[in-house]
């Protein structure tokens, strides 16, 4: 298989023993269990998928791997994380049309070494796991010169593995080093953070984090904030009103793939990891890329581990429908034009595309 397929994915490896659980904790299990589910709507299941054929915007993505992008008011912008001499590439949104690479690769001042995350709120912010910092630049998609706004270093003390900068002075972080699996914080200080996003904050591990890996995004506008799991199919919604998050909707789409034991997780190896390989949002709308795949598949970053499904739900957690794929998706963007696209990989020519999903 060609290399290129061969991508990471950030599969945590489950211990195989089992616990067994305690009666006590049954009873409260189900309950919660059931109420996200009633809450939420996310009994509804459906006999059939609906086709979503795509169409391809760039048909060549020259990318070893390739990671977030988004969508500015002309261009997608793409992380090219293993770039040997820049890290971002950008290409035209009105005809697919390669722009320029920009941002040097490297770990002095404005470079990045290794780019997380990638949002846009009138400007470029980057999210360096290596560095632990966020860069800012500004540009425009006509010229590839980018002004360097701002360097924010991460203090010492808190690891995160995505981060969202919020505005000037707060982020959105993932990190196993704070309560929450989604928290706000302080750029200035951490003993300011809050918790945005935690399924389990009911029972005390700190190993929970530790397992699972996510992703979060803005809404074009910054309105709205969404998370999800890759491990299992929990998602977040939430609204962004005067600095606080109001969750509009949360929960499992199905039954997570764990058993609990005291207060303590254990992930199930042999089964699933069903949960979300990225997350989108449109005006009313959430798009979940499901990736619902074998464990061995996803162990072997084969092409057998991109998904193909993607749910659509309403901004109150209710399942609209799912559509099977025409090509396998890893990656979700939307822009302020209202439509939403993916980064998916062709097994007939053995290419990287951008491609629009005409949900």
């Amino acid at each position: 298989m060609h290399a290129s397929v061969k991508f990471y994915l950030a599969c945590t490896c489950f211990e195989t023993k089992k616990i067994k659980m305690k009666k006590s904790l049954i009873v409260p299990l189900l309950s919660w269990l059931i109420t996200l589910s009633c809450s939420n709507d996310k009994s509804l299941t459906f006999d059939s998928y609906k086709d979503l054929k795509t169409i391809i915007i760039v048909d060549d993505l020259p990318v070893r791997i390739p990671g977030d992008f988004i969508i500015t008011d002309s261009c997608f912008i793409i992380i090219n994380p293993f770039g040997s001499d820049y890290v971002l590439k950008a290409y035209s949104v009105e005809n697919g049309e390669f722009l320029f690479d920009f941002v040097k690769k490297g770990n002095g001042p404005f470079e990045i070494a290794a780019p997380s995350t990638i949002h846009y709120n009138d400007f470029i912010n980057v999210f360096d796991i290596a560095t632990q910092k966020i860069v800012s630049y500004d540009f425009t998609c006509h010229n590839a010169t980018q002004a360097h706004l701002k360097e924010i270093q991460l203090q010492s003390d808190l690891f995160a593995d995505k981060l969202l900068l919020y505005d000037s002075l707060n982020a959105l972080v993932l990190s196993t080093n704070l309560p929450g699996i989604v928290s706000k914080i302080s750029l200035n200080s951490y003993e300011n953070s809050s918790v945005v996003a935690n399924p389990f904050s009911e029972y005390d591990n700190s190993e929970i984090g530790q397992q699972l890996n996510g992703t979060i995004k803005f809404d074009p506008y910054g309105n709205y904030l969404a998370f999800a799991i890759y491990n299992t199919p929990y998602y977040s919604l939430q609204r962004i009103e005067n600095g606080k998050f109001v969750e509009l909707a949360s929960g499992f789409l199905k039954e997570p793939e764990y058993i609990v034991s005291g207060e303590k997780f254990q992930w199930i190896k042999e089964l699933t990891p069903n949960g979300f390989m990225d997350i989108a949002l449109l005006p009313d709308r959430l798009f979940l890329l499901h990736a619902d795949i074998p464990l061995k598949d996803a162990e072997s970053r084969s092409i057998e581990a991109i998904p193909d499904i993607i749910y659509e739900l309403d901004y109150r957690g209710r399942l609209m429908t799912h559509y099977a794929l025409d090509i396998r998706v890893l990656r979700l963007a939307s822009g302020k034009n209202g439509k939403l696209y993916g980064i998916a990989f062709d097994q007939k020519d053995d290419k990287f595309k951008i491609v629009e999903l005409p949900v």
